[in-house]
């Protein structure tokens, strides 16, 4: 079980740049829960909008995560590639997981703020909880169990979230 000691929130004004990417390398677990933006121009500047100014996915390779676990992106487009560049991925959640994070979820395209806290919070619980699940297993299971919902039914409300790890 996650304790509160080894939660450290920046919310609002202590969500700046300097103090995420400070706070990056000593957490293996981090979850964004802001406007994401994927720059289709030009990838490397895709990026999370923090209080102050933006966390680029240059940003995130260069910050150099070593032994990070669980990166859970509940922005918009964190995992959107670009047509024009079929055969290469370079968006958000790969820079997470190319900074060391060994599980990263993020989504395809722009989410519901009341899906992305129902799968963050199902996540999260099944993570903390006694069964052992992976992060793979409990996004699925989370999913899954939103998708069941009558008022989450529309692929556009389940659908966009991904996966990226082992």
């Amino acid at each position: 079980m996650v304790g509160a000691a080894l939660v450290q929130p920046l919310e609002e004004a202590t969500a700046t740049r300097q103090a995420v990417l400070d706070a990056i390398p000593a957490r293996p677990w981090v979850h964004f829960a802001c406007h994401g933006d994927q720059n289709p121009r030009e990838p490397s500047a895709s990026h999370l909008a923090l209080h102050d100014a933006d966390l680029t996915v240059l940003d995130l390779v260069k910050a150099g995560v070593l032994d990070g676990d669980l990166a859970f992106l509940s922005a918009c487009e964190t995992a959107q590639g670009d047509i024009a560049l079929t055969d290469e991925a370079i968006h958000l959640a790969a820079a997470f997981h190319l900074a060391g994070y060994r599980h990263v979820i993020g989504t395809l395209w722009s989410l519901n703020d009341a899906s992305a806290a129902k799968v963050a919070a199902d996540v999260y619980g099944q993570l903390t909880g006694d069964s052992g699940t992976e992060p793979a297993v409990a996004l699925h299971l989370a999913v899954t169990r939103l998708r069941a919902l009558p008022s989450f039914s529309s692929p556009l409300a389940w659908a966009p979230y991904v996966h990226i790890g082992a």
